[in-house]
């Protein structure tokens, strides 16, 4: 509630905003500004009301009763030709008059007008509403335009950037995120795979083929994996010759076959020159990482020769690694981070052509279950990444010695 005062000509008029006010505060406020002004000797007030549309049923409720409050003043009180969500009230003591008997609404302080409603306005915001809220506009006050049509800004809605709307609930969301969702929950879809269903048990039927993160309601990776190895079946078979390993994930998979512990003796090296020669698109390698092998073809980098540390690698108070300064509380765990990856290449990345973030990895494993956990956008082209994962799976048959 606001109160304003400003003076026209020899008048002194008083303005009161009653918006968000019940009715009984609407009245209790209005009583006393009305005392008050005249008090101050003030010969107009006028009161804000509004119009009742954000009312139930929008029908107006204060209007009536502060209508009702001036006939027991017994004070001119009539609507403002202007804005019918104004009341003007008397308070000289003059009889009941039309409108053109009482001084303009603060008319010369207004200078935001509506041509089509003939309305004048103190701010643009008052403006911007008024369009907003009338049924007279089709109007978009997020960027400030107005339609032809209820149709034609319901289009507008849907389709442009700056909006999250959803035409079939006509509801607007905070952004993208809050929309999918919503999608989710009340029209079948599935923000991973960017698809809409017929029904839920068509929609149950695809991901019991191709589960992800978002399927079963985890919030994170290491939930879906966690879950994913707990109640998937284990049908991701390793390719290599002579092992029969399953999995439930393909990144399980490639780490089985990363690690050198596949019976096929298929090794991370192994694994990096067959993805190198199958991805010749650099889809999801990087060719900036890669070396000219003898037919002139891209080729992983030669890894060094491998680092076995002993005793000498304690440094008083841990054992340290020489190439990347890290310390171990034992000499195994160094070890063991010695003959990882840890300091390999980063031949891999997310890829951007297909919606990804274009972050680095070391192993495929890596790259797999980023795509897996739906941890970039990435995942809403999973189909188009999968296709150059399943390809690669098929090639890598007959890599076990």
């Amino acid at each position: 509630m606001k109160f304003f005062d400003t003076s026209i000509s020899d008048s002194r008029i008083s303005e009161i905003d009653l918006h968000g006010l019940s009715v009984q505060e609407a009245i209790e406020y209005t009583n006393d500004a009305i005392v008050e002004a005249i008090i101050r000797g003030d010969s107009e007030l006028h009161i804000i009301v509004g119009k009742g549309l954000h009312s139930k049923g929008g029908v107006a409720k204060i209007r009536p009763a502060i209508e009702d409050l001036m006939d027991q003043y017994e004070l001119v009180a009539v609507l403002d030709p202007y804005n019918v969500g104004v009341l003007l009230v008397r308070l000289d003591g003059g009889r009941k008059v039309s409108t053109s008997a009482l001084s303009p609404p603060l008319r010369l302080t207004m200078p935001f007008y509506c041509q089509k409603c003939k309305k004048a306005f103190v701010t643009a915001g008052a403006l911007a509403s008024h369009k907003a809220d009338s049924p007279m506009h089709c109007y978009c006050t997020q960027c400030d335009r107005e339609f032809a049509s209820w149709q034609a800004r319901t289009a507008h809605y849907r389709d442009h950037a700056a909006h999250h709307y959803c035409d079939v609930c006509i509801l607007h969301f905070a952004d993208e995120d809050a929309l999918d969702i919503h999608f989710e929950d009340e029209h079948l879809y599935c923000r991973v795979c960017n698809e809409f269903y017929d029904s839920q048990e068509d929609r149950d039927a695809e991901h019991d083929v191709q589960p992800h993160l978002y399927t079963r309601g985890l919030n994170t990776e290491v939930e879906y994996t966690d879950y994913a190895r707990t109640h998937i079946p284990k049908a991701v078979h390793c390719p290599a010759r002579g092992c029969d390993r399953a999995f439930a994930l393909p990144g399980d998979l490639l780490q089985h076959l990363e690690s050198g512990g596949c019976r096929g003796g298929v090794t991370r090296r192994a694994v990096d020159a067959a993805v190198v020669a199958y991805d010749r698109a650099r889809v999801i390698t990087n060719a900036a990482r890669l070396t000219a092998g003898p037919s002139g073809a891209l080729v992983p980098p030669q890894e060094p020769a491998a680092v076995w540390a002993t005793v000498d690698a304690w440094n008083g108070s841990a054992f340290e690694c020489c190439v990347c300064h890290r310390t171990f509380a034992a000499l195994p765990r160094l070890n063991q981070h010695l003959a990882s990856p840890a300091h390999a290449e980063e031949l891999y990345r997310c890829p951007t052509a297909y919606g990804g973030c274009g972050a680095h990895f070391r192993t495929l494993s890596a790259l797999v279950q980023h795509v897996e956990g739906a941890a970039c956008g990435v995942a809403r082209f999973k189909k188009a990444v999968h296709s150059v994962m399943d390809a690669l799976t098929q090639d890598m048959r007959g890599l076990g010695i």
